[in-house]
């Protein structure tokens, strides 16, 4: 078979984690404003929870090669395995919004990601009506998993911050 068509299932994964990311980013900016000054704490909590979410979205895409690597894992089927996938590597270096420093800045998880959105983009432009009707279906799947993710890691912030204000509660009585 050609290699082609491989590239081209493995930019339907890594669309399929990663395009939906930036319109999610700019709902989540247009949801929340720039009317305030200080922006109150739901707010400014699910603009910082962005950079988690798109860290959980690169763990999930991790676990995804790591799935299709695991018949082998030698040392050459893993270097082939990586050998001019660009996409695979660009996708899994979506982890590193797991270190605080990179995180502090969401808008470094919206230009990461605009790679991805960038090919959804280019692939739209190539005319097949099958192409765009399959991208269009992944493209929607990608922005279903982004919002869901992003919820989780939202509810997970709020929970733990009850959590952990009912505790300097107790300690403080």
């Amino acid at each position: 078979m050609d290699n082609s068509f491989f590239t081209f299932i493995e930019q339907l994964e890594a669309l399929a984690f990663f395009a939906g990311f930036p319109l999610m980013f700019a709902f989540v900016l247009v949801l929340t404003g720039k009317k305030q000054r200080k922006p109150s704490a739901p707010v400014s909590l699910l603009i910082k929870s962005l950079p988690v979410a798109y860290a959980l979205i690169g763990t999930l895409f991790a676990g995804l090669q790591i799935s299709n690597l695991y018949p082998g894992f030698s040392a050459n089927e893993i270097q082939a395995f990586f050998n001019g996938h660009w996409s695979r590597i660009w996708g899994l270096s979506a982890i590193i919004f797991w270190i605080p420093h990179f995180r502090r800045n969401p808008y470094w998880s919206l230009l990461h990601s605009m790679v991805f959105f960038f090919l959804f983009i280019k692939d739209l432009s190539g005319g097949n009506t099958d192409i765009i009707r399959n991208n269009m279906k992944v493209y929607t799947d990608s922005l279903i998993l982004n919002v869901v993710t992003l919820l989780s890691v939202f509810v997970f912030y709020i929970l733990y911050g009850r959590i952990t204000s009912a505790d300097k509660i107790k300690t403080n009585n």
